[in-house]
């Protein structure tokens, strides 16, 4: 028990080391996983393991799937998304030219 303790402490402060401006870095994610890898602390499997959850988790913040059974126009698709969008923050959104049934909407980051 304790052995899991220590890594869900150590994989939360990797994540909180994981940010550059409030936004995840994939560059330093990577970092970390290496890390780790190369240092092996204590419970490292379980170190990356968590890790892993808490950026999968991080991810699935920043995106938005809107589904409809019909095709949406332009117009009402920017309106969605200029709603999606936090108030002092600026997100760049794809918005397909194609209307169609799913819209798929991330921010930058997950490209």
């Amino acid at each position: 028990m304790r052995g899991t303790r220590e890594a869900r402490k150590l994989s939360r402060h990797l994540l909180r080391q994981s940010f550059t401006d409030g936004k995840l870095d994939q560059q330093k994610v990577t970092q970390m996983v290496q890390t780790v890898i190369s240092e092996k602390p204590r419970h490292y499997m379980d170190v990356l393991k968590d890790y892993q959850r808490l950026v999968r988790l991080e991810v699935e913040k920043r995106h938005a799937v809107i589904e409809s059974a019909t095709p949406l126009n332009r117009a009402l698709a920017e309106q969605i998304v200029s709603n999606l969008r936090p108030p002092r923050r600026r997100h760049h959104h794809r918005v397909p030219d194609q209307p169609g049934t799913a819209w798929r909407f991330a921010n930058q980051n997950r490209q």
